[in-house]
């Protein structure tokens, strides 16, 4: 079975009901439109559909069991924790597992260098909310992930996509848009990108290139918003290695990325 999805690129941003009120909206909100990301997991429910495109796990694999039996368990230890509203930036105990599992992909961090948040897109939009400014330049793989997009333009950056091939992104064709970037007079902010099992080309960036690109982006003063939800899902040792060496971006030190993953 096949679908088509129509592109959204002039699609009204909302519906004619709330016409009459669109000049209360802000300018960011008339520029949106809707979420392509939204619409492939709709086209993904109509019967009979396999959809290979949304990134959907096999729940079908997950221990329901067990699952049962260990919310049952904290519901009858700690029912009111549970249930009450806690630290804005995660539960300790959950943050400090965090820190520990990111050492398996290299990433020195302490548990209060970790955001818990309501998904990795969350993550994301905070991530661009606090260092992303209107016209700066993010740089991406071309295609990229499309809710990773839709977050940066969002908050009105300029996306330039950088080529791929079977080895993942260019380094030299980052170097040339970097320099193109600079030349034009716009503010080169970050790199965004999805290093391990690439969304939506599947490829892995070689351990070579990923060193390369590293090295560009300190060079030039970029961050990496690396995007890593399926890293430890690979078989190769290198596939787990960030872009470059791996430390976490915090307000009291020099250090330079942020790493946004699903646990």
């Amino acid at each position: 079975m096949s679908i088509s999805v129509e592109s959204s690129a002039d699609a009204p941003a909302y519906p004619e009901i709330c016409q009459d009120a669109q000049h209360h909206l802000a300018r960011r909100a008339l520029a949106a439109r809707p979420s392509e990301v939204r619409k492939v997991f709709r086209a993904a429910q109509r019967p009979g559909m396999i959809s290979f495109a949304n990134g959907a796990p096999y729940l079908g694999a997950l221990p329901f069991d067990r699952i049962a039996l260990d919310a049952h368990r904290i519901l009858l230890e700690s029912g009111e924790r549970s249930f009450q509203y806690g630290a804005s930036d995660g539960i300790p105990e959950l943050r400090g597992h965090i820190a520990e599992l990111m050492k398996l992909e290299g990433i020195t961090a302490e548990a209060d260098q970790v955001l818990v948040t309501s998904g990795s897109q969350q993550a994301l939009d905070v991530a661009a909310r606090v260092l992303v400014n209107p016209g700066d330049v993010i740089f991406a793989e071309a295609p990229s992930y499309a809710g990773g997009m839709a977050v940066f333009t969002s908050y009105e950056a300029e996306i330039v996509h950088v080529p791929m091939d079977a080895d993942g992104l260019i380094p030299e064709e980052l170097e040339r848009l970097i320099g193109e970037v600079r030349a034009a007079g716009k503010s080169a902010k970050g790199l965004y990108t999805i290093p391990n099992f690439q969304n939506p080309g599947g490829v892995n960036l070689s351990l070579q290139r990923r060193r390369r690109v590293g090295e560009l982006c300190r060079s030039n003063d970029l961050l990496i918003f690396e995007d890593n939800p399926y890293g430890l899902l690979g078989l190769v040792q290198w596939v787990r290695a960030g872009v470059s060496e791996r430390e976490v971006l915090s307000p009291g030190g020099k250090t330079r990325f942020l790493v946004r993953g699903s646990w």
